[in-house]
């Protein structure tokens, strides 16, 4: 009986070092939309890092409701590596608040449960048009910007109170737009900072307000930011290429306004680049040619400087293997 009784209390006491330990490795385990209005789907990301020493395999997600769907960014998860659970919130499912457990099943290095909870507070006397400041696809070092209009019905005296963004990229501002009776409309415009960096971007706009049952909405953003300059195809992979021949690639180098090239840089004997001349437009063409001179790999880095004011340029990976006759 002792002993059964020790055993049973050291597997809880494994079992629960176990559970602390994937807990551990999360950014946060709750996450609060705040008041939202009815329609939109509320997508939330909960990050992780596996900080143990074996992979970390993920054997399933399930959710406490329908109104939620989630799933693993990855199955196994590598010592080092970090990865998410993806959740999605449907708000047409509710009305009031609402908060719904996401429960994420570990198989191995052993079997734990960590559980994580989304929240949110359907409103139908609120609304938001559109339902996300979207920038689509936007130039490196334009300056764009994008707005969605909020309105309360039933708070004749709703005020807001001050936005702020969760990025420093991000500059929101708020303009009070109508005040009629008992329906108030507020613009909520955002611009970007020259400086945000390359990549597909994701990140909130929070609304605080006057009415206590409405005290901080969330607005979600998202903008796709590409080079200035671009280059199609993106990298040359030429194959094998045998002494004394020589290969040919037509490289286009476009941009939404006239520029031009005003170097090139990682050429050289084996790796030429033709001459480029020096008009202005919005699109070159950029002759590469190989022509090793040594057998093995041939490989390099062509950056194309432009006279863009940001200092726009564009670097083309070129590779090939060089072989004898």
């Amino acid at each position: 009986m002792i002993r059964h009784q020790l055993a049973l209390l050291t597997f809880l006491t494994v079992a629960s070092l176990g559970r602390a330990g994937s807990e551990s490795y999360f950014e946060e385990r709750v996450h609060d939309f705040g008041a939202t209005p009815r329609g939109p789907q509320l997508v939330h990301y909960f990050r992780f890092t596996n900080n143990g020493k074996e992979t970390l395999h993920i054997g399933g997600v399930r959710v406490s409701c329908g109104c939620v769907t989630a799933q693993a960014g990855a199955t196994a998860v590598k010592p080092g590596e970090s990865s998410y659970i993806y959740a999605s919130m449907d708000s047409r499912r509710f009305v009031g608040p609402k908060a719904v457990t996401v429960y994420v099943q570990f198989t191995a290095p052993q079997f734990e449960e960590v559980s994580m909870q989304v929240r949110a507070n359907g409103r139908d006397d609120f609304t938001m048009s559109p339902d996300t400041m979207n920038f689509g696809a936007v130039r490196r070092g334009a300056n764009p910007k994008s707005s969605v209009q909020v309105t309360l019905v039933g708070d004749a005296d709703w005020e807001i109170k001050k936005v702020v963004a969760d990025s420093n990229y991000v500059k929101p501002s708020a303009k009070l737009v109508k005040r009629n009776g008992a329906e108030v409309t507020y613009e909520i415009a955002a611009g970007l900072r020259p400086d945000l960096p390359v990549g597909k971007w994701y990140t909130d706009v929070w609304i605080e307000t006057s009415n206590p049952n409405l005290a901080k909405v969330r607005v979600p953003l998202t903008v796709e930011v590409n080079n200035a300059v671009t280059a199609t195809p993106a990298s040359l992979d030429l194959g094998e290429v045998k002494m004394g021949d020589s290969v040919e690639q037509n490289v286009l180098v476009k941009a939404d306004k006239p520029f031009k090239i005003k170097a090139i840089r990682g050429a050289d004997a084996q790796v030429q680049v033709n001459e480029v001349g020096g008009e202005a437009k919005a699109v070159h063409m950029v002759k590469i040619t190989v022509k090793p001179l040594m057998p093995g790999e041939v490989s390099r880095a062509i950056s194309i400087v432009t006279d863009d004011a940001e200092g726009a340029a564009v670097t083309i990976p070129v590779r090939a293997v060089a072989v004898k006759e």
